[in-house]
């Protein structure tokens, strides 16, 4: 499909086929400057970009969202095009993400990843959050009025925290139109969210419970948010739904994000970057992250000089490298965090180091060819998050790795779910315990590895990011039907208008 026939579908029009709306903080293209000033796209960094987008390449859909850089703000006015999708940049009054301020990274991010307490109290003065509150609404409602302009939408389909409001505001437009909000970061426990004003979360459960599906990485997400609805009053559970006080009915279901493995395999035997990483006598503990708190950086360090202290047999012999990507640098937190990190690793090389060894080594940048090359060839990954929605790195991994690799991945990541059965699972608080699975991966019997990075890679290649989404589009539109009433005859066009997705 040309890009004119996708930019087609985004006009006040009516006529030709309809397609899914995707409406987000992040899309899958951001922009460096060409030549003259010329915006010049290159796929965006972030889980959310790299689920969506892998779907985007094989279906026909419409993406909106914000621009993140001068040069995003100077593609705004086109649609451009990214496989099958259309893609269009709306500025926004205020960014729900921002980085000097706002609601969602600097307050939500660290409360549903369990680091509310690291917050400086002043994030949670009430005046402030009334201000953040209206920003949020403001950028939430200007993402909706682009999404509302598309008539021949077939479903809505929202995304992440940033957008909390965007079902209800979104519903009041389009009352009948199917709309689908998905979290990409885990729902904590109600207590959680104690930190903030009862009326401010009252008012990003009732946006949320505009939708006609709201989708989940883990059930302990769905059940999480269930709770939190109960406890804050908005809306009473009837088995796997909501109903809120206007009787709309919310459908809730997970769906894991996953990778697209053949995508994968492609840019892995196109990147070229391997042969320049050089040869490695000794054996390679890897880690590839941003640079956020929740990833528990410092942590992992911690637990690898305790494991070189525990095996000095080991000293010389395995290197810990650290592939980060720096994000949110403007927000104070993440400046620690980058401090820190760098503090843990110089503790471990400043005692363990030698002239010819480093104990580890530090790769930072945004160099996803880079990555690619490093997870085809670890002896171990480390994924110790504090939080994680999914952990995609850990999915990546295991179907890249081309050396029967061993995970030791956190419990607490939406990936121990699914890959728990063969990783070594890790309380990401206990320094310990993570130095032992560390050398259990080190020393695992050639035997065992084969088995468990077979079966990782097994339960990773059987999934799909376009399953992934149509799952949701096949859910909404059901849920949507159920809401309306539907007759047994519209469900079963329901059911026919679904059979045409295409589902791998």
């Amino acid at each position: 499909m040309t890009a004119s026939k996708l930019e087609s579908r985004t006009q006040n029009s009516s006529s030709g086929a309809a397609c899914p709306v995707v409406v987000s903080q992040r899309g899958p293209l951001a922009f460096d400057v060409g030549a003259g000033g010329a915006p010049v796209p290159k796929p965006a960094p972030g889980g959310l970009a790299t689920t969506i987008g892998a779907a985007a390449m094989g279906e026909p859909l419409i993406w909106i969202a914000a621009p993140h850089s001068p040069a995003d703000a100077a593609a705004a006015p086109k649609t451009w095009l990214y496989g099958q999708a259309a893609v269009r940049l709306v500025p926004l009054p205020a960014d729900p993400g921002s980085e000097d301020g706002g609601l969602a990274n600097p307050v939500l991010w660290f409360l549903q990843h369990g680091l509310a307490d690291s917050l400086e109290p002043w994030r949670f003065d009430a005046q402030r959050q009334h201000l953040w509150a209206e920003e949020y609404r403001q950028a939430n409602a200007a993402l909706v009025g682009a999404a509302v302009e598309i008539a021949n939408a077939s479903v809505f389909l929202l995304q992440d925290y940033h957008l909390y409001l965007a079902p209800a505001l979104l519903r009041q437009q389009r009352p009948a139109a199917p709309i689908a909000h998905f979290s990409h970061i885990p729902w904590p426990r109600c207590g959680a969210w104690e930190c903030l004003a009862p009326d401010l979360v009252r008012s990003l459960l009732h946006g949320l419970l505009g939708a006609d599906l709201l989708g989940f990485q883990t059930a302990a997400d769905a059940a999480n948010f269930a709770a939190t609805c109960v406890a804050y009053s908005v809306a009473r559970p009837e088995g796997t739904w909501l109903r809120g006080a206007d009787s709309h009915a919310t459908l809730l279901r997970n769906y894991p994000v996953t990778v697209d493995a053949p995508s994968l395999f492609s840019a892995a035997a196109t990147q070229g970057r391997l042969p320049a990483l050089g040869e490695r006598s000794g054996q390679v503990i890897l880690r590839v992250d941003r640079l956020d708190p929740s990833k528990n950086i410092p942590a992992g360090f911690a637990a690898f000089g305790r494991l070189l202290d525990m095996h000095p047999e080991l000293r010389g012999r395995v290197e810990f490298v650290s592939h980060l990507v720096c994000t949110r640098e403007n927000v104070p937190e993440y400046r620690a965090a980058r401090d820190a990190v760098r503090d843990a690793a110089e503790q471990v090389n400043a005692r363990f180091g030698t002239a010819s060894w480093q104990p580890i080594r530090i790769m930072l940048g945004d160099d996803r060819q880079l990555a690619l090359a490093e997870l085809r060839r670890f002896d171990v990954l480390l994924a110790n998050s504090l939080a994680d929605g999914m952990n995609l790195v850990a999915k990546e991994g295991a179907v890249l790795n081309e050396r029967d690799g061993v995970l030791v991945l956190s419990e607490r990541a939406g990936a121990w779910v699914e890959l728990g059965g063969w990783a070594l699972g890790v309380d990401p608080t206990d320094i310990d315990q993570t130095a032992r699975a560390l050398h259990q991966a080190l020393v695992m019997p050639r035997s065992e590895r084969m088995i468990r990075a077979r079966r990782l890679r097994h339960a990773v290649a059987s999934t799909s990011s376009v399953n992934w989404l149509n799952r949701q589009v096949l859910d909404t539109l059901s849920a949507r039907a159920a809401n309306a009433g539907a007759s047994a005859q519209h469900r079963l066009l329901v059911s026919d208008t679904v059979s045409r997705l295409v589902t791998v």
